[in-house]
């Protein structure tokens, strides 16, 4: 973050700071979960992560016709469920590439993460457990 601050100001321009606080909150999170940066200042990818968190917010805390004229569940007016499986795919999407890149490297790591430690149930004869339960546990 020192990096991207240093930046602006040799460029003379000003620094997001709420960009920046949302970066270094998921990289803290990332970190924690995963043992890498999922953020990072050059990329647009942690803009995308916030857009699709924020959407899952928005569409949630919308109140849904469909609940209150139940007769018009066919139709779907505001169609509130179809845009929450979209985000709800993307969120799937990003977790099992991290999965994938995760059992990849499987073994180069030293530090025990709590996806590591998912993918150790996983593993276990005993846990009835899939990379499937690890991601619905990490949304």
């Amino acid at each position: 973050m020192l990096d991207h601050v240093e930046e602006c100001c040799s460029r003379d321009c000003a620094v997001n700071i709420g960009s920046a606080a949302f970066k270094a909150s998921l990289n803290l999170l990332a970190n924690t979960i995963f043992s890498t940066n999922l953020a990072h200042h050059g990329t647009s990818f942690s803009q995308e992560f916030k857009d699709i968190v924020w959407g899952v917010m928005e569409e949630a805390g919308k109140p849904n016709l469909v609940d209150f004229f139940p007769t018009f569940r066919w139709i779907d007016p505001q169609g509130i469920p179809w845009k929450m499986k979209v985000h709800f795919e993307k969120l799937i999407e990003i977790f099992d590439r991290i999965i994938n890149q995760t059992l990849q490297s499987e073994g180069s790591s030293t530090s025990i993460d709590v996806l590591d430690a998912f993918l150790k149930l996983t593993k276990d004869v005993n846990q009835e457990w899939s990379c499937s339960d690890i991601i619905h546990l990490l949304m």
